[in-house]
């Protein structure tokens, strides 16, 4: 059946071509050969809307944000309703009015916006920016020109995109002869356990084998991306090895860090310790380590992120012999053990981007960390059973600076934290760890002790809509960053400095050179337990100092499992 000489003029207009092109037609066949598109002024040659700028605009300071996202309105084909790409271009605007062109890139909407985020890092001065629809080479009207003024206190150091290919396919996994512990307290033979399961835990403990892998990424080798595995059985096979992976996505490329068992581990962090001043970020493409998904907490054939095969449990590193959830005894089964995927301790999560206070930081069992950490912003996404009657913690809505009960959320939340001090005398059966200390809008950013999520991420947006992190170091604190689409909340830049000391409490080991503390918060770390007694002197000394180091990914091997997406790791020191 032949085309309607009317549909055929239809379909052109939609893209903006004529309907006088040349016709033939042969063997019952209609064939179109158009001749190229008339141009609008601007060089349009496809029937749509112009985007509207929305950020930045209005010569909008930019502040200390090196690599903005740029924001628009989606435009609309005047004969389709599908989504075109959006083409943005980026230009310094001179002292004298000459402009240059910086970058051009473009981005797939998601509903009603398009998000671009700018690759290259920005020096102080003026910027102007457009963005027009695309669909098969043909493009839209420009948008008017938007202009922004950047006033950056930071210069690029080190930058990774991920289009070069990860050597990590080549790189060995390396048996753990548990030769150079962290620590003698929780690392993963640490004396804590001993001291509270007894001769029992060393057969949980001996009862299989953790294999690693490191690889340098990035120019320099700036970057380590580190991992650990299981082998069950001791047989020399790891039966689910994580991953990280590099992959084409959109016009550009990202990180897969993928752990299929909650054994596993995959993180990424500096080669080297950071400076005493820096702003380390990166952009999270996509996220899939719990919460729910369209409102259930099963999908995909998991349960919150787990796969359903087996039992997962914390084994061998429990919350101590005087937990729920578990008798507390070390010789019992496996499966006996607190399981991760649900029930109280039912929970999956991923670090967004935390400091650590040691060197080569790699990942450990899950109670480890908790005496570790100086400031991060995670993902806690705890399973119905954890929540139970209770409210869950709760969220912040920035919007209106009300929070509402994390059971009322997604469960995929972000929480923008600090340690403080130590508990220095735990009960028996319980664990080392440090004060958790919660910021968000709702409290003014004024760090409080009692679990708070700062903002509610979108999973099911991503990757079209993603979610930007940072983590800043000055001469006076830390700041904590995180931009994107949130819940409730729209597009919002999440943003908390905390000085290292307020009202006498301190970010845990915050000082990287032994005069930016004076030994104030020095205490003993003591542990009573059933098996043993042990007394860790000096925690906190003067003349102590504790570098810092950045971790993304799975920290934890007797918990979290699934898989992350992430692009543009950066790392900027003072100007």
């Amino acid at each position: 059946m032949l085309a309607s000489s009317a549909s055929i003029v239809i379909a052109l207009a939609v893209l903006g071509l004529d309907a006088d092109g040349v016709w033939s037609t042969s063997l019952g066949a209609t064939v179109a050969r158009a001749r190229p598109a008339k141009q609008a002024p601007d060089g349009a040659t496809l029937k749509s809307t112009a985007p509207i700028p929305q950020s930045p605009i209005n010569n909008q300071s930019i502040g200390s944000v090196p690599t903005p996202a740029l924001i628009c309105t989606v435009a609309t084909g005047r004969f389709v309703s599908s989504k075109f790409k959006h083409h943005f271009e980026v230009w310094t605007v001179a002292a004298d009015g000459t402009t240059t062109l910086v970058e051009s890139g473009t981005a797939q909407p998601s509903t009603n916006r398009a998000i671009y985020p700018i690759r290259s890092a920005l020096g102080d001065g003026g910027y102007k920016w457009r963005v027009r629809a695309e669909l098969e080479g043909f493009v839209g009207p420009w948008s008017t020109w938007a202009n922004f003024v950047a006033q950056n206190a930071w210069t690029l150091l080190y930058t990774e995109d991920f289009s070069t290919p990860l050597n990590g396919a080549v790189a060995p996994w390396v048996l753990d002869g548990d030769t150079t512990p962290f620590d003698s307290t929780m690392d993963d033979r640490g004396l804590w356990y001993q001291n509270d399961y007894g001769p029992a835990w060393n057969t949980a403990f001996n009862s299989f084998a953790t294999y690693r892998k490191e690889f340098p990424v990035g120019q320099d080798g700036w970057l380590t991306a580190s991992l650990s595995a299981r082998d069950w059985d001791r047989d020399g096979v790891i039966e689910a090895p994580p991953s990280i992976t590099t992959r084409p996505q959109g016009r550009g490329y990202v990180a897969v860090l993928y752990v299929p068992d909650h054994t596993g581990g995959a993180i990424f962090r500096p080669t080297n310790r950071l400076p005493s001043q820096y702003r380390v970020e990166y952009t999270l493409k996509t996220i899939d380590f719990g919460g729910k998904r369209d409102g259930s907490i099963e999908y995909d054939g998991r349960v919150n992120g787990y796969s359903t095969e087996g039992c997962k449990t914390q084994h061998p590193w429990g919350e101590g012999s005087n937990s729920p959830g578990w008798t507390g005894d070390a010789s019992v089964p496996y499966c006996q053990w607190q399981d991760v995927r649900e029930g109280p301790f039912g929970y999956n999560g991923f670090h967004f981007l935390s400091i650590v206070d040691f060197a080569n930081p790699a990942p450990r069992n899950l109670h480890f960390w908790h005496y570790r950490r100086k400031v991060l912003m995670d993902a806690f996404s705890q399973h119905p059973d954890r929540v139970g009657s209770g409210t869950g913690g709760r969220v912040c809505d920035a919007s209106t600076s009300h929070y509402y009960n994390y059971r009322d959320s997604s469960f995929n939340t972000v929480n923008m934290w600090i340690s403080g001090l130590p508990d220095w005398t735990p009960g028996p059966g319980g664990l080392a760890g440090n004060s958790q200390w919660f910021m968000t809008s709702c409290s003014g950013g004024v760090a409080e002790q009692q679990l708070s999520s700062a903002a509610e991420l979108q999973p099911e947006l991503m990757p079209n809509e993603f979610y930007t992190f940072a983590i800043e170091r000055d001469t006076t604190g830390y700041t904590l960053e995180a931009s994107g689409n949130f819940a409730r909340v729209g597009q919002k830049t999440i943003r908390f400095h905390r000085p290292f000391i307020v009202n006498n409490v301190p970010i845990w080991h915050y000082n990287t050179a032994a005069g930016e503390y004076d030994g104030r918060f020095n205490d003993d770390l003591v542990q009573h337990d059933a098996f043993g007694s042990t007394t860790w002197p000096n925690q906190w000394p003067a003349g102590s100092a504790y570098p810092d180091y950045f971790v993304i990914g799975d920290l934890y091997t007797n918990a979290y499992e699934g898989s992350a997406s992430l692009t543009d790791i950066r790392l900027y020191i003072p100007k």
